[in-house]
């Protein structure tokens, strides 16, 4: 009786040290998000026109994927497929935050999002999901960018800096 006790006792504990093993907390704290993940991290790839779906599994590791099925290394994709991945990847974690904690956070700042490899349609696609949150999420958005193409979008407000002998200074509009 006692023996079979101490078997109990054993079995409990060698499940409490995989839990909290860092494996352990980190498998099940994934498991619990990853359909949220993978759908939202999808939604944006969709919307992004990117050419290939991601998918995580509970160790974290991504799995990339074509439409015809064909996997494929993140370094396969262009570069501004790659930053289609990318953008994605911001917005499904600022969501998961979002979801998880439930605060809600209003200021997104992003210099350089769209700078290099993102062609006007990538553009354009990342402004309409940028649209979307200020509306949904009543999100103020800075970016700060050198792309000269991002003025020909309905923008609020832009406001034009030079940098000159190492000193950043606001252009008069």
């Amino acid at each position: 009786t006692n023996i079979r006790q101490f078997f109990k006792e054993l079995d409990i504990l060698e499940h409490a040290k995989a839990i909290v093993s860092e494996e352990g907390v980190k498998t099940v704290i994934i498991k619990k998000i990853l359909t949220f993940l993978n759908g939202r991290m999808n939604y944006y790839l969709s919307v992004l026109d990117a050419p290939c779906k991601v998918s995580f599994d509970e160790t974290f590791d991504n799995t990339i994927t074509t439409f015809t099925g064909k996997e494929i290394e993140y370094w396969n994709l262009s570069g501004g497929e790659r930053k289609r991945v990318d953008s994605a990847v911001i917005f499904t974690f600022q969501d998961l935050l979002r979801m998880q904690t439930g605060i809600g956070f209003n200021l997104f700042i992003a210099d350089e999002l769209f700078d290099s490899a993102v062609d006007e349609k990538g553009l354009s696609k990342i402004l309409e999901i940028l649209r979307d949150r200020v509306i949904k999420h009543k999100e103020c958005v800075y970016l700060v960018s050198h792309n000269k193409n991002v003025t020909s979008f309905d923008i609020d407000n832009i406001i034009f800096l030079q940098k000159k002998d190492g000193i950043t200074k606001l252009l008069k509009q």
